[in-house]
């Protein structure tokens, strides 16, 4: 947060979650349920400044509900690189920070 960040949390229900925007992007996102994670990534399509992009990264595989999310945000979606995960699938509910992987 030092770097500009804001740290969204959220609470529906009995799920937890939160959400670290930054540079008027989704930078991390964690929650117990997917209606959840989206609840956050709406709130950061809602807080953001609409005169910038506004977008997420570092989405794979289990995150289509993202996509389709962001599809709805009129965000761009595109591809760049690979994520590699050995060993264990990460959780749908999951999004990763690019400065962690």
């Amino acid at each position: 947060m030092s770097h500009g960040g804001r740290l969204l949390v959220a609470e529906r229900g009995g799920a937890r979650g939160y959400a670290v925007m930054a540079h008027n992007a989704l930078q991390l996102a964690a929650a117990d349920d997917v209606g959840l994670a989206r609840a956050l990534v709406w709130r950061v399509a809602a807080e953001a400044d609409p005169e910038q992009d506004c977008g997420a990264a570092w989405a794979t595989a289990p995150h289509d509900w993202l996509v389709d999310l962001a599809v709805a945000l009129g965000w761009r979606v595109e591809t760049r690189g690979a994520v590699a995960a050995a060993g264990f699938d990460p959780p749908a509910t999951y999004l990763p920070s690019g400065a962690w992987l």
